[in-house]
């Protein structure tokens, strides 16, 4: 099995809040589409929900239009990403129930036990510490709540990883940039008992990691009956 090999130390690049941009047009069918309609029947009942790594917002402005009742903390490490949040969800008109966070997976800006809703599309693999963002997850989810957390699944050897790059490359038309940060993205991904595993170790009860699709995999804790109501005390970003 091919080690992780984390990705390159600097936080963002010059260009790669523009890469994120491309890659979330480019997977809007593939991949954000069936994570989103998952995401919306979890959030039936709920009030407010935290989107981990957020990137440019895409999923948490397409939550908050299709569910009215909730809102959405969408949290990032870039300001960049975090302005463009904001910006994105303006232009949605869903600006008042949209709330960029500028913040850490592993120090997570609200309290215990206050999360109805946790998602995090595509951001485990930029976390150093997974074990740890699992940890803070565990701590603001609260006893009734539901998460929902996938990412792309490291190949077993390098070639596949090459091969998998290059061949979605191919296909949805990406460029060098997008490539490069697409490999070192699949170089960085757990494997699906890697994530089993940090789950396990930060205390996480009652979820199940299983692969979607091919090349990924998804950390899933049922919602449960009863959503919770505690109103999140975390102040977005003016």
């Amino acid at each position: 099995m091919m080690k992780r090999t984390l990705e390159p130390s600097e936080a963002l690049r010059d260009n790669d809040a523009d890469i994120c941009v491309a890659v979330s047009k480019k997977h809007s069918r593939w991949v954000d589409r069936p994570f989103l309609r998952k995401a919306m029947a979890m959030a039936a009942g709920r009030r407010q929900a935290l989107d981990i790594g957020c990137g440019n917002g895409h999923i948490a402005i397409e939550l908050a239009t299709y569910c009215p009742d909730l809102n959405v903390f969408a949290m990032d490490l870039s300001e960049d990403m975090v302005e463009a949040v904001r910006q994105n969800a303006a232009t949605a008109r869903v600006g008042d129930r949209v709330a960029p966070v500028l913040g850490d997976a592993v120090r997570l800006p609200f309290p215990d036990n206050s999360v109805d809703l946790v998602l995090s599309l595509h951001a485990v693999h930029h976390f150093p510490d997974p074990q740890s963002a699992l940890r803070e997850i565990r701590r603001v989810l609260a006893p009734n709540g539901a998460a929902l957390i996938r990412d792309v699944r490291r190949p077993r050897t390098p070639l596949l990883a090459s091969l998998l790059a290059n061949g979605f490359g191919f296909l949805l038309r990406y460029g060098a940039d997008v490539r490069r940060k697409y490999l070192e993205s699949l170089h960085a991904a757990l494997t699906a008992k890697e994530l089993e595993t940090a789950a396990r170790a930060a205390g996480l009860e009652g979820f199940r990691v299983v692969q979607e699709q091919w090349h990924h995999v998804d950390l899933t804790i049922p919602a449960c009956p009863a959503p919770a109501t505690g109103i999140l005390h975390a102040k977005p970003n003016n």
